[in-house]
């Protein structure tokens, strides 16, 4: 990727994550906690996936696992924030 892409990709994952975050927010003030938690996890994704394109300068992997995700971002996370992932996982 060059280096205007990969400026533009995680700009994109970014911008995607706060629209998402916003719809999660009025989600879980409305009492839909499911639907919230679904929006946390998408977040969540979309994060992870800026990460790896910051950190490997290529597109990250069409998968919705937090901790793969995780992990191609070379991030060291602690038993708890794995917990978390996990659970957010499932």
């Amino acid at each position: 990727m060059t280096r205007k892409q990969i400026r533009n990709t995680i700009a994109y994952w970014q911008e995607a994550a706060a629209h998402d975050y916003k719809t999660m927010e009025v989600l879980f003030e409305t009492k839909r906690y499911s639907d919230s938690l679904f929006y946390a996890h998408i977040v969540l994704e979309k994060i992870l996936k800026a990460l790896i394109v910051r950190q490997t300068r290529k597109h990250a992997e069409y998968t919705h696992n937090l901790m793969k995700l995780a992990e191609d971002a070379g991030l060291v996370l602690t038993k708890e924030e794995q917990d978390l992932l996990n659970i957010v996982n499932d």
